[in-house]
């Protein structure tokens, strides 16, 4: 059964495919109006979806984020702890600050301070 081709059916078209007026046009002149033919033909020419890929992305994103804070930088002096702080916390300084930070690793370095990177406990 053929259905009229309005605005309305490419609009909801390109709502469930991001496919530009022109394609979603030519996929319902192709299905000659049948709007479901034209969205199964349409979404078989898209790339896969992008949720995937974000939900990835954002997976890796949090487990940095948790290996940054797990990880600790710490400057010592002999025994003594001058500073000690998660990694990701000095990755922020160093990329905001970066002539404050390379000024003391230059301190830290001329003081035969020793610059340490230690792996904390899994945390749950």
């Amino acid at each position: 059964m053929a259905v009229e081709m309005t605005l309305e059916n490419l609009d909801a078209l390109r709502e469930r495919t991001g496919a530009s007026y022109a394609e979603c046009l030519a996929a319902l002149r192709a299905s000659g109006g049948d709007v479901l033919a034209a969205l199964i033909d349409l979404e078989g020419d898209l790339p896969p979806p992008l949720p995937r890929l974000g939900a990835r992305v954002g997976r890796l994103a949090r487990q940095a984020v948790r290996e940054g804070i797990r990880t600790r930088l710490a400057v010592r002096h002999g025994d003594w702890t001058v500073v000690e702080v998660p990694a990701l916390v000095g990755l922020a300084g160093m990329l905001l600050f970066p002539l404050p930070v390379a000024a003391g690793v230059a301190a830290a370095l001329a003081t035969r301070s020793s610059l340490e990177l230690e792996r904390g406990p899994l945390e749950s």
